[in-house]
């Protein structure tokens, strides 16, 4: 699927579409460090020819990563991501929070 700028988008799990290197069409997929926006909305802040986007928070507030591990670090393919609907910040899911903390803090 492709994605425009401004599209809201929710990371997923990307192993059914990684080789055995973790690649999907030439682009990595660092587990260790992207895994954990998996689950999480983001907005695509930009746009790479052959389905690769840059990602923004919809709230820096919203950021619980390390300076280094942010998700505009990281370049996404558009297998990883699904579309997600628009919602307020206030509006944050918490069902996934103690996986994502757990992920957070090794």
């Amino acid at each position: 699927m492709t994605y425009n700028d401004g599209d809201y988008v929710m990371v997923i799990d990307p192993t059914p579409y990684l080789d055995e290197c973790n690649h999907t069409d030439g682009l990595y997929f660092n587990n260790l460090k992207m895994g954990v926006f998996i689950g999480r909305t983001f907005i695509v802040s930009k746009i790479f020819s052959k389905s690769r986007y840059k990602l923004k928070y919809i709230d820096e507030s919203d950021c619980i990563e390390k300076d280094y591990d942010v998700v505009q670090r990281w370049t996404w393919t558009g297998e990883w991501l699904a579309p997600a609907e628009e919602f307020s910040s206030g509006e944050i899911d918490c069902d996934n929070l103690s996986d994502i903390m757990s992920m957070i803090e090794g």
